[in-house]
């Protein structure tokens, strides 16, 4: 399993799995960002389906983990884990040296897998999240 970068072709698979993930998704105008030169996205697809994707804007010196969506029927799978190992490598690649991600206070699972890949909770965005109304905690990994 090895996650390929987003082309145009997969935006509107991109968009779907937004939609069925998220309480706010970003629409399928919003992630042409992801083509152009200031981010990069990654995706899993069965056949013609992405069922799952992460994206990654780039900062100086720092990569700002946007999204990662793993469809509910493709979860425990590792493919959360392919991608973030994949945005991580795009952003060593292109000379980050940190990663920065917010995630909903609640969601214990990804919370784990960020831990697990090192990242260190470095700070907390009060009522971020809305739909519902929810912290952000922060997330960093120095790439170093």
């Amino acid at each position: 399993m090895i996650p390929q970068k987003i082309l145009a072709e997969h935006l509107a698979g991109v968009a779907e799995l937004e939609a069925t993930t998220f309480s706010e998704p970003w629409s399928r105008e919003a992630l042409e960002l992801l083509l152009s030169d200031r981010a990069t996205g990654y995706c899993l697809t069965e056949g013609k389906t992405v069922v799952a994707y992460g994206s990654l804007l780039y900062a100086p010196d720092e990569g700002q983990i946007l999204n990662l969506a793993v469809a509910p029927a493709y979860q425990r799978r590792g493919y959360a884990k392919a991608i973030l190992s994949a945005l991580e490598a795009d952003a060593r690649e292109h000379g980050a040296l940190s990663l920065f991600l917010e995630v909903r206070e609640s969601n214990l699972p990804a919370i784990s897998l960020y831990k697990s890949f090192g990242f260190s909770l470095v700070g907390t965005r009060k009522n971020f999240y809305r739909a519902p109304t929810e912290t952000a905690l922060i997330f960093k990994k120095d790439l170093l």
